[in-house]
Parts: structure tokens; sequence; C-alpha cells
């Protein structure tokens, strides 16, 4: 009886989601058992950010753009009241960037017309957190640490309102633009959180996160731009 290239690619395919599902059984069980041995804490959680650029000696200040973060963490105690914790973060920040010019044309109503040049910048970033844990009691928890991150992608997405780029000489086209050449693929920034047990193993988080280096490549000493993010997470631990 002959195999036919279909039917070996099927058995191939089957064979190798047996793999990863017993790897994913083995995970698992070697997790619940570090949990047990060791009171080790396992988490997922995911949120909401609002983060902005600070610009340093300048006198304007960007307004927040939203984002969202995934993190999976492990939190082990150190003794009743303090826990350290650890873990992988996917983080949005970025800065809703943008000019406003004041052009001379009045509408029907006498308000003149703004024209305005939006260019919001995201920034995708990988983080690594390491953080202490001050526990007030079971439920109610204060912490802060420091959050190493590695750049992902940084994206712009320029468009127009009543304005025709000509006219300003502008030399850039509507639509989304990488420019992930800009930033520096290393920041770190500190941060401070409260996290509440709402139920059993249901929790929820509100860090900020204050950035300690300049992401910009172009940036001085004196010129630095820094990230500052809040979060705003829900999540589940083990």
């Amino acid at each position: 009886m002959y195999i036919t290239v279909f039917q070996s690619l099927i058995i191939y395919m089957l064979m190798t989601i047996n793999k990863i599902f017993l790897l994913g059984c083995l995970m698992l069980f070697g997790i619940v058992k570090a949990q047990k041995q060791n009171n080790i804490k396992f988490g997922i959680g995911a949120g909401m950010t609002l983060s902005t650029v600070f610009y340093e000696n300048e006198d304007f200040f960007e307004d927040n753009r939203k984002g969202f973060s995934i993190s999976g963490f492990a939190q082990m105690p150190l003794c009743d009241k303090i826990s350290v914790q650890s873990g992988l973060s996917f983080v949005q920040k970025g800065e809703d960037h943008s000019l406003t010019i004041l052009s001379g044309g009045i509408d029907l109503f006498g308000t003149a017309f703004i024209s305005k040049m939006n260019d919001p910048r995201r920034i995708s970033y990988l983080e690594v957190p390491l953080q202490i844990f001050f526990n007030f009691n079971e439920s109610m928890s204060l912490y802060t640490g420091v959050s190493p991150a590695f750049l992902l992608k940084a994206t712009r997405n320029i468009s127009f309102e009543n304005l025709d780029p000509e006219e300003y000489n502008i030399k850039l086209e509507e639509g989304v633009d990488n420019i992930t050449d800009w930033y520096n693929t290393f920041d770190l920034g500190v941060n401070i959180g409260f996290n509440f047990m709402v139920i059993d193993h249901v929790f929820i988080d509100i860090s900020f996160i204050n950035g300690l280096r300049s992401i910009h490549k172009k940036s001085t000493n004196s010129n630095g731009r820094y990230n500052q993010v809040f979060m705003f997470m829900l999540g589940y631990q083990l």
C-alpha cells in the first residue's frame, strides 16, 4: 500500500501537533510543581496603556497615545510582606505628535479654519521588568522596580486636516511609515504601581513608568526625549 505525499504531510502534521501538545502539558506540569514546592505564583495580564514622550528643556508636551500591553510573570516571596516579581511584557508606547497652523479662512459662523498635521507615533517594546512587592495584606500590594525594554518597531501615521502640504512646503506624504531607525534599541525605566486582588486569582494593576534613557538617537544630553507610560491591567494569577 502506497502512501501519497498528501497523506505523509497529514501524518507529519499530526505528529508535530502531538509533540507540541505533549510539550505544553510538560511545561504546565512543571509550572504547577514549581508553584507547589517553592510557593511561586505565575500569572498573565493584559490591558491599556496611555503614553507620551517628555521633551527635556522644551516648551511643549505631547498628548497621550493609547495602546495595549500583554504580560506573563512569576512572583516569589522573600518573606511574609515582601516578594519579587519578573516576567516578559509586550508594551505599546508612543505619542500623539501634531502640528497646528491657524489658517486665514473663516467659515459661515465666523470661526477660523484650523489646519493641522497629525503625526501620531507608535513605539513597541519587549520589556523584562524586575519589581519588589510590598504586600499590605493578601489583597493589596505596592511595588516598584526597573523595566529594561528592547525596541521592536516604531511607526508614524501622517494625515492632514484642512492643510495643503505644498502650501507650507511640507515634504511628507499621508500614510504609515516605519521609523524604527530613529530610536535607540534599548530603553530603561523606573516604575511604581498598585496591585489589588479583586476576587480569587483575578487582579487589577495600575502602574506608571518613567523613562531614564533618551529614546531618540539624535537627542543630546540637554535635549533628551523620555518615555512616560500609565498602564492599566486586568490579570489572572494561578
